[in-house]
């Protein structure tokens, strides 16, 4: 008896599952249809945007054995063009300011494909028809940071952009690497600081000295995960 009402328990929230998915599916192509028809009243309002967002992302493409080189070429393109695709809805959703973490520095190795598809995703709408809130309408722009630096790589414009006076987003790309070389920094820094005693040298305190290392840009309003449990794959939050 406990077994078969455990197996409906798990069927019903199954169920759920679909149910909800179906739901959204169906949502985002009514919407989606509506605009392509030009119809109004249809666009949905958010009532809050995250100012910043960061994804980390789950399921990079790595080497296989036996794997021929235009499978694996086949598995990056779609990693960089699902990572693309998430950063436009973000971009639509109103939000301008995404930061990206792969931690096999997949998007950072793939920078041209990467800016190729995000220049597609803002200059042709029927490249993407399935984003439904408006916002990208005012993005001019994007910066493209790497490695947790201040100064964008490069720049993809709008071509034929849709606002006279919009907005330029930024999106940032994270390695593995990076949450790695800013910790072991302020941990030498620290080290080498007389005036702070060793018994001093805390989690609080690194958290605190962490965080200002970029203290130039915008708290995280939002960490979005893509790992089937909970976990950041070693995002570094204060990035």
């Amino acid at each position: 008896g406990t077994m078969v009402v455990a197996w409906l328990v798990r069927l019903v929230q199954s169920i759920k599952l679909v149910l909800k998915v179906i739901y959204w599916r169906v949502f985002v192509l009514v919407l989606s249809v509506a605009h392509a028809l030009g119809l109004s009243g249809w666009q949905p309002q958010l009532g809050k945007v995250p100012a910043r967002i960061a994804l980390s992302l789950d399921g990079e493409p790595s080497s296989r054995p036996g794997e021929g080189k235009v499978a694996a070429q086949r598995r990056v393109a779609s990693f960089v063009g699902a990572s693309a695709s998430a950063v436009t809805w973000c971009l639509d959703a109103g939000t301008r300011d995404v930061t990206i973490f792969a931690a096999r520095n997949t998007l950072i190795d793939h920078l041209e494909q990467f800016g190729d598809l995000l220049s597609v995703a803002l200059s042709s709408r029927a490249a993407f028809p399935r984003l439904v809130f408006g916002e990208i309408e005012s993005v001019t722009g994007i910066d493209v940071f790497v490695h947790g630096g201040c100064e964008p790589v490069f720049h993809i414009p709008v071509l034929g952009a849709r606002a006279s006076s919009g907005t330029v987003a930024n999106v940032r790309l994270l390695g593995s690497e990076d949450s790695e070389r800013d910790l072991a920094q302020v941990v030498q820094q620290l080290v080498e600081d007389t005036s702070v005693p060793v018994e001093n040298i805390t989690e609080s305190l690194l958290n605190e000295r962490l965080s200002s290392t970029r203290g130039n840009k915008a708290r995280l309003s939002l960490i979005l995960s893509f790992s089937a449990a909970p976990n950041l794959l070693g995002f570094p939050p204060w990035l």
